[in-house]
């Protein structure tokens, strides 16, 4: 599944100008995705204080996340490898999940995020989505506008 950003959607506003390809998660991704989740991780208030025992078990569930869940590429077209971000989403019972979204500093307010939550999630603000990590984003004024709602146990009950 590919699709290049040149293309306006119908129903993400400010799209990236630059050229965005959205694809499936390879096995040279892998490594990097779990560093960056690691990393993106550990600076939020929850994970600072873990002790290391418990982060590698949380790092080992982070492991099985990925390799069980969907996970969206959006990168460079000409350079596949050059990765702008990820969403990292899954459907259950409960509807659809979405346990993690990110994008690269530089590429941030370029409608990248919204861009891979349009693909991965296409039920997004029409049916309640469920989020597994707050972030900055993540406020109520956001959860209002996706229909969402913050449940982290979802991402242990695999």
């Amino acid at each position: 599944m590919s699709l290049q950003a040149t293309e306006q959607p119908q129903n993400v506003p400010n799209a990236p100008t630059f050229p965005v390809l959205i694809r499936e998660k390879t096995a040279d991704d892998r490594n990097y995705i779990l560093a960056t989740l690691s990393k993106g991780l550990l600076l939020e208030a929850p994970y600072r204080w873990m002790v290391k025992p418990v982060w590698r078990k949380h790092h080992a569930q982070l492991e099985a996340l990925i390799d069980r869940a969907s996970v969206l590429v959006a990168c460079n077209p000409e350079e596949p490898s050059h990765i702008f971000g990820y969403l990292i989403s899954e459907e259950d019972p409960v509807g659809p999940i979405v346990h993690y979204v990110y994008v690269k500093d530089l590429y941030r307010c370029t409608g990248i995020a919204r861009r891979l939550l349009a693909h991965g999630v296409p039920s997004l603000g029409k049916k309640k989505v469920h989020f597994t990590h707050k972030t900055k984003i993540m406020t109520e004024r956001t959860c209002k506008k996706y229909n969402a709602v913050y449940d982290p146990y979802l991402l242990l009950d695999k």
